[in-house]
C-alpha cells in the first residue's frame, strides 16, 4: 500500500495506462508529489494537486485528486493523470 500525506494512493484506469506507457510505478508518483513543484498553468480545485518534477531536459507531471472510497469508507488520493512534458 502506497500512501501520500497520510492517505492511500489509488490509480484511475486512464492514469494506469499512462503509468504503463511511461514505465513508472506508484513509488515514482510519490517521488514527483513529494519533491516536485506546483505546475504553472491551469488553476485547479483545492482538492486537486498538480505537481511537476524536472528530469533530464523534460518534466514529469502528476495530477491527483482527493476522493472518498465507499467500499473501505476512507479518503484516498486518486491519480488521474501522468504525463511527460518537454523532451526526453
Amino acid at each position: 500500500m502506497v500512501t501520500w500525506r497520510g492517505m492511500r494512493l489509488e490509480v484511475s484506469k486512464s492514469a494506469y495506462r499512462e503509468l504503463l506507457q511511461l514505465a513508472m510505478s506508484l513509488e515514482d508518483v510519490v517521488e514527483v508529489l513529494e519533491y516536485g513543484h506546483a505546475f504553472p498553468g491551469k488553476k485547479r480545485k483545492p482538492e486537486v494537486h498538480e505537481r511537476c518534477l524536472d528530469r533530464k531536459g523534460g518534466s514529469i507531471k502528476v495530477v491527483v485528486a482527493e476522493s472518498f472510497q465507499y467500499s473501505t469508507k476512507e479518503c484516498v488520493w486518486i491519480v488521474v493523470h501522468v504525463k511527460k512534458v518537454g523532451r526526453f
